[in-house]
């Protein structure tokens, strides 16, 4: 099984490409600034916009985005900006095929502090894996 990240999104999230002298050694950056390359899955859904990887708001656009190359063990490093009220993930360990949050991990990119997810559970918070294990508050 190949285990990959995958970003479902439904709202805007961008994602910054580091500058080759900002990764640090024995790390490499899976997001060039450029384009897609190294990607499969929705790609028409997301855009490189000033060196990030953006998924705009709105009907048709997100989706499920992979890696293809495989990361058996792995440090993830990302910085986000989201939209006020936005919700996405990042799925990690997650085959290419079926929901990433039901048959891998989803981390979970929200923005709790919007009216609308006034009732979450703790597993549904910012940072948190979704429906398993909570973020620190």
């Amino acid at each position: 099984m190949k285990h990959v990240f995958t970003f479902a999104l439904l709202a805007t999230l961008s994602l910054t490409s580091l500058a080759s002298a900002e990764v640090e050694k024995g790390f490499t950056s899976v997001f060039n600034g450029k384009d897609l390359t190294g990607w499969v899955g929705s790609t028409k859904g997301y855009e490189v916009q000033d060196g990030n990887l953006v998924c705009p708001a709105g009907r048709g656009k997100g989706g499920n985005l992979f890696l293809k190359d495989q990361y058996a063990n792995f440090i993830f490093r990302f910085d986000f900006k989201l939209t006020p009220g936005a919700n996405n993930g990042v799925g990690i360990r997650t085959p290419l095929e079926g929901n990433p949050s039901k048959v891998g991990f989803e981390i979970q990119i929200l923005d709790n502090t919007a009216e609308k997810y006034a009732k979450l559970l703790a597993t549904q918070y910012c940072g948190s894996i979704y429906k398993t294990a909570a973020a620190k508050q």
